[in-house]
């Protein structure tokens, strides 16, 4: 999970984005994270989004 942080600030945030507000830099950011979210690492089987909610139930069965 971690490394799909750097991965979102470097491919994302680099160049800084230009914008005229915080709520347009908000609006691109939710498009990024749902883009992203559909993304596969790879060949693995599952979406970033599918292996977040496996994390995500771990974590409430703890």
């Amino acid at each position: 999970m971690e490394g799909q942080i750097g991965y979102f600030r470097r491919n994302h945030f680099t160049p800084v984005p230009e914008v005229d507000s915080l709520a347009e830099l908000n609006e691109l950011v939710d498009q990024w994270d749902l883009r992203d979210g559909r993304r596969r690492i790879g060949s693995r089987p599952r979406t970033i989004d599918e292996y977040f909610q496996v994390k995500r139930r771990s974590k409430v069965l703890q």
